[in-house]
């Protein structure tokens, strides 16, 4: 015998009532307008109850991320930074000590002064030029130009305008130093005094400043032991690809 399909069970008498009331009533004018602004305004309500139930919720979370945020401030105050500092130096071996001495110089280079290291890495050095001008008398002197050397070229720097920065900063940082004159380098000296920027700092005194004479200072630069010691130690593996370029 084949399942019929059962028929809805009537509601109570009660609600068939108040159904039939229900609908009575709405046929009133502005009955069913203010129903159903009253149940947009249940909904309003809701909606606001439920936003502000969340927000206390989350403050908590709020609270911690601004504490931990805070607490990060304090531990990076400078009296923080030297305490871990000296923690770590009773604890570190002397080749951790020269792995992360190493690493913060080399974090502070650029590419082109990586060459210049890479080309005085043989230990030959390189001619610098300082221009000075001095009063006739002797009594003060000052620096026109300074660094002024080959090294930018024979290193192949990108930028060889900065090559007196780098040599600057390579000093600055010891890995670098400015020795005397050396008498082997007096072609590559008089090379460089012809130098646009050397010629043209020699006639500004010239025409400015009567009183005063220009001097040039022959200086070279070379790795220091800091400088060699580094580059020994970390030295690209294929340091054949690192070479400055040949001119042809």
């Amino acid at each position: 015998m084949a399942n019929r399909e059962r028929e809805p069970v009537p509601g109570a008498p009660a609600d068939w009532l108040f159904d039939v009331l229900s609908a009575a009533v709405d046929l009133i004018p502005g009955v069913r307008l203010l129903r159903r602004g009253f149940e947009r305004r249940l909904l309003r309500d809701l909606e606001e109850h439920l936003g502000a139930a969340n927000a206390q919720a989350g403050e908590p979370e709020s609270r911690s991320a601004s504490a931990s945020t805070e607490s990060a401030d304090v531990a990076a105050t400078p009296s923080a930074i030297l305490s871990e500092l000296l923690e770590r130096s009773m604890e570190q071996t002397p080749e951790e000590a020269r792995e992360h001495a190493f690493v913060t110089i080399l974090r502070q280079l650029v590419p082109d002064e990586a060459r210049i290291l890479g080309a005085l890495s043989d230990g030959g050095s390189h001619p610098v030029l300082h221009v000075t001008a001095a009063s006739a008398l002797g009594a003060s002197t000052r620096r026109l130009l300074s660094n002024v050397s080959s090294i930018g070229q024979a290193a192949g720097v990108q930028l060889r305008e900065m090559t007196p920065h780098y040599i600057s900063h390579l000093v600055e940082l010891g890995l670098v130093e400015l020795a005397p004159e050396n008498p082997e380098l007096a072609l590559k000296y008089e090379i460089l005094e012809s130098n646009t920027q050397v010629r043209e700092a020699l006639a500004q005194v010239g025409r400015r400043e009567k009183l005063s004479r220009a001097r040039i200072v022959r200086r070279t630069v070379r790795l220091t032991e800091l400088g060699r010691k580094l580059w020994v130690a970390c030295q690209p593996p294929a340091q054949e690809k690192f070479a400055p370029k040949k001119s042809h």
